[in-house]
């Protein structure tokens, strides 16, 4: 292993040992201490998932100097928290979804869950531009080198822009709209499936291909909130002039049925989020092979930029071996 390798390890390392913590309410200017909240409701979602108070999840380690991905058993009060929100701010923009049964058929809802869903994915990237940054100052002390291009100072300023576009993003169409009360800025479309058991929730967000380099990034956020014991929402959200670049995403999920359905759902999860959980009982009823399979494929989305190719191998909702 060369030595420039073994500097972009440490920075890694380095890295993962901060942690961000700002409340990111509509103003931005909240200077109270964040606290561990909830992306997808605990007592809500959660619970219809969790097995002895776990869910699983794909976490990601080292292992011989590479990052990998392996599912892990966690408790279910630490699944999905984020330090992004002040106990002030989390109880009283949230109330609506936090203290009731979701119902998707009520606009303030859908909006409560995708807002939840952005401030999730912009924390993250706030987070990853202030750990980067660290470990660049960091670098920059031992080293004696400052003003010197460093891994850590390249990874910083692409976190840092990602964050800005995503901060531009949900100031227009969410915290204006949040303020006004009238949630009409985004739209959405829902599905409820009812299964044998509910065994995945989810709460994401992520930039759509933008063929026309639009002043706002696109984005589309997916949730995917057990509603019971045996049926699951699946909830789209974009804002109203992502509408196209949207529907051409989520068609191969939206227009099909069944098995087609669960394997293009399972796909967008894998090649795009990673904010997702699943019931301990499914995952250990797949065969090793699948699960590595699965654990391999998720990896390389975020390792090589890879692109999968949906398959019944990686359907995350079929019980049993494949």
């Amino acid at each position: 292993m060369d030595e420039s390798h073994k500097g972009s390890i440490s920075a890694f390392v380095q890295s993962m040992k901060f942690t961000f913590n700002k409340c990111l309410d509509p103003s931005m200017q909240c200077q109270s201490k964040a606290i561990r909240a909830h992306s997808v409701q605990n007592s809500a979602a959660l619970e219809y998932i969790a097995e002895k108070d776990h869910v699983y999840e794909l976490r990601m380690r080292l292992s011989g100097g590479e990052p990998e991905c392996l599912f892990t058993r966690i408790g279910r009060n630490s699944a999905s928290t984020f330090t992004g929100f002040c106990g002030v701010h989390d109880t009283k923009i949230f109330a609506p979804i936090d203290t009731h049964p979701v119902n998707v058929r009520d606009r303030e809802h859908l909006f409560l869950l995708a807002y939840r869903a952005v401030t999730r994915e912009l924390h993250a990237l706030m987070e990853g531009a202030w750990r980067f940054q660290r470990e660049n100052y960091r670098q920059d002390r031992l080293l004696g080198q400052l003003g010197q291009p460093t891994m850590a100072g390249m990874a910083a300023v692409g976190y840092f822009y990602k964050s800005w576009s995503l901060w531009k993003y949900r100031a227009r169409y969410f915290d204006r709209t949040f303020l006004s009360g009238r949630y009409d800025s985004i739209r959405h479309e829902y599905f409820v499936m009812d299964e044998e058991k509910s065994v995945i929730a989810a709460s994401s967000s992520f930039s759509l291909p933008d063929d026309q380099k639009s002043e706002d990034v696109p984005v589309l956020i997916l949730n995917i909130v057990p509603l019971s014991a045996t049926h699951t929402a699946v909830i789209f959200s974009y804002a109203r002039h992502d509408q196209r670049k949207a529907r051409l995403l989520i068609k191969r999920v939206t227009t099909e049925k069944s098995l087609k359905r669960k394997i293009n759902l399972s796909h967008l999860l894998l090649q795009h989020t990673e904010n997702f959980f699943i019931r301990p009982s499914l995952v250990d009823s797949w065969s090793k092979e699948k699960r590595k399979h699965v654990e391999q494929s998720f990896i390389s989305t975020i390792r090589d930029g890879a692109i999968l190719a949906p398959s019944k191998e990686l359907n995350l909702f079929l019980w049993g071996e494949n």
